[in-house]
């Protein structure tokens, strides 16, 4: 079998009954989209498939994901030979056995959206406009500077840089005088003859990993994408580690560390896609408070400690060699950076980007109620009633995305990412990336295991190990705002087995378990998220039942399995049962990208930061109380 990357083919032997997933993911130096752990929720894992006989049917979720798409597009999108096009079979690495295939052709993208998302970002007015330009030939009579011609040409008093004036002016005494000035707001970035060689690129600043996309300046199509660990990473895990180390010096580092993996990995994409670095012209971020603070090089001291406020909330420009984003290094030094507007010291640009993308995405929305939630070590929350955004942050901690939990690991070979309890076995099903051995547990495993354990009564509703199923009687009673939780006394019995209380843990495997501290960090976080999310539903004037939509940004959102994170408690149980919540996927880049081609989303942008309420949740005494009383399962 040959694997197809964007750089090199690999040879690896045909395994019958793997599935592609599980055998790309073994190969060194290859990465694949995969936001959900691979285990077909989210539609982003598109591969073209080569088989050696008669293709393998499509499974009802491939046949789901691909219902409307754009098959050439993604053919294209996959690099695959125009000879091989009435063959090739799209299929989804985590879905498809790699039974009789020859050869996979993997996207070279980071976002494997599909012609939606590109219809989305050229269906709107671009924030860098080409305006034609005629000037007048200097004479003797009338020898008009170049800047003056430039400007009266326009018909304002434009920014122009000079280092484009130069290069006019050399075109002039050629004889030319027909350009194109490429022009966003009152500032032009470039004056060209070739307007069609250009593009611009978004960023998502993720505290984990680093998402780029790459695209073309006219149509919005993604000309190449990325995304890598973020290099920071080494100073901590999470944003209050990376702050304190800033605070002790390493500002300059944390700073200078991703700049330069930015700068080398758009060099790769631009060299990929074929873009000279002067011709990307236009660059987008997002991120959180922090990370854009680190990004620009400004302190973040001050977002650590009350009243955590911040140097700016950013949303607007900036040229791209100015010292705040030090971008000359990767694209045109006139270009223009943007990012993308905080609303609060915990709830950035990724967060508002994001909803101004949705909410343009899916119109059907606009007016509702809806709940927008992007989990990870910090909770960012809103909550949109009567045109009015609710913004809160809680710091839920990174247990559920692995860390701090014994056996926690991100979603790599090996970890359990799907957990389902097993009666007639007496123990647990589970689901593994790549198909071998257990050897940890990630974050969607993480609540689907405790989920499972709640519900056969092996972990008692304060959160400890259950010895015996009586036990679970003393419980009656305290809960004050649900029913009680009725509990199978056979399906206690038969997984009781997997309880050791004397070492305080529940085993998923023989190698997998959770421990007493695991479930005590699990309890934590769920309480914090579940406690904001009532904050600002009272605070909104709404109950649960209210909520039209509930949104989950980020590949964690996209891998969870929502019925267990309303049995747990991280979403409201109702908002699940009525089949709202969604996986929105990457909202950050999306909005990000989104924000460069359609006027729609930067003034639903603009709306977002007017009519922003925010929340602070850690000196709300209605918080304190549901998160005390959010603790319980």
């Amino acid at each position: 079998m040959r694997i197809h990357t964007s750089s090199k083919t690999y040879e690896i032997p045909s395994v019958s009954g793997k599935s592609l997933f599980s055998l790309v993911s073994a190969l060194s130096g290859v990465t694949t989209h995969t936001p959900c752990g691979g285990h077909g929720k989210c539609g982003k894992c598109v591969c073209a498939v080569v088989y050696s006989g008669e293709p393998a049917p499509l499974t009802a979720a491939e046949a789901a994901f691909l219902d409307g798409a754009d098959a050439a597009s993604l053919l294209e999108h996959c690099r695959v030979p125009a000879e091989l096009h009435e063959t090739a079979v799209l299929r989804y690495l985590c879905l498809c056995p790699a039974d009789d295939v020859t050869d996979v052709y993997l996207p070279d993208t980071a976002e494997l959206t599909g012609a939606v998302f590109s219809d989305a970002l050229a269906a709107g007015t671009p924030v860098v406009t080409a305006v034609p330009v005629s000037l007048t030939m200097p004479t003797l009579d009338a020898p008009t500077d170049t800047l003056t011609n430039l400007r009266s040409s326009l018909g304002t008093d434009a920014d122009i840089p000079m280092s484009a004036v130069c290069r006019v002016s050399a075109e002039l005494r050629n004889g030319k005088t027909d350009f194109t000035a490429l022009v966003s707001g009152n500032r032009v970035i470039d004056v060209t003859t070739e307007p069609g060689a250009y593009a611009m690129l978004a960023i998502d600043i993720g505290t984990t990993t680093v998402a780029l996309s790459l695209r073309d300046l006219k149509t919005g199509a993604e000309l190449a994408g990325d995304v890598f660990g973020n290099p920071q990473r080494s100073s901590g895990g999470d944003v209050i580690s990376r702050m304190s180390r800033a605070a002790a010096g390493e500002a300059e580092l944390l700073k200078t560390s991703i700049r330069t993996a930015i700068a080398e990995h758009t060099k790769t994409l631009c060299e990929r896609a074929g873009i000279d670095r002067n011709h990307l012209i236009y660059t987008s971020i997002a991120g959180n408070s922090v990370m854009e603070h680190l990004y620009a090089g400004l302190d973040t001291a001050p977002i650590a400690v009350s009243p955590f406020f911040m140097q700016t909330t950013f949303g607007w420009e900036m040229r791209a060699s100015d010292n705040l984003c030090g971008a000359a290094d990767f694209m045109n030094p006139d270009g223009l950076v943007y990012l993308a507007p905080l609303a609060a010291s915990y709830v950035g640009g990724d967060i508002t980007v994001g909803l101004a993308y949705i909410l343009e995405k899916y119109p059907e929305i606009q007016g509702k109620n809806v709940l927008f939630m992007d989990l990870g070590t910090n909770g960012e929350l809103c909550v949109i009633a009567d045109g009015t955004y609710y913004f809160a942050a809680t710091a839920a901690g990174p247990a559920l995305e692995g860390a701090e939990i014994e056996m926690g690991m991100s979603a790599t070979p090996g970890a359990v990412y799907k957990v389902k309890a097993n009666a007639e076995k007496g123990g647990f099903d589970v689901t593994v990336v790549g198909d071998g051995e257990s050897t940890g547990i990630c974050g969607s495993g993480i609540i689907d295991a405790a989920a499972e354990a709640v519900r056969a009564g092996l972990i008692a509703p304060t959160g400890s190990i259950c010895e015996d199923f009586d036990e679970l009687e003393d419980y009656a009673g305290m809960f004050e705002d649900a029913e009680d939780r009725e509990y199978d006394p056979d399906l206690y019995e038969a997984l009781s087995g997997c309880a050791d209380a004397d070492d305080d843990c529940i085993w998923f495997t023989e190698n997998v378990k959770l421990t007493g501290k695991d479930i005590r960090a699990v309890q934590t976080a769920k309480a914090a998220i579940a406690a904001g999310i009532k904050v600002l539903l009272k605070t909104a004037g709404i109950t649960a039942d209210d909520l039209d939509a509930v949104y989950l940004a980020g590949s964690f959102g996209g891998g969870i399995n929502v019925q267990s994170a309303a049995e747990i408690g991280i979403i409201p149980r109702t908002c699940v049962e009525r089949g709202i919540v969604k996986a929105a996927g990457n909202t950050s880049l999306a909005g990000a990208a989104a924000y460069m081609f359609d006027r729609a989303v930067r003034d639903r942008l603009t709306e977002i930061m007017e009519r922003g309420r925010y929340t602070e949740l850690s000196s709300d005494k209605g918080f304190t109380d549901a998160f005390v009383g959010g603790m319980m399962f």
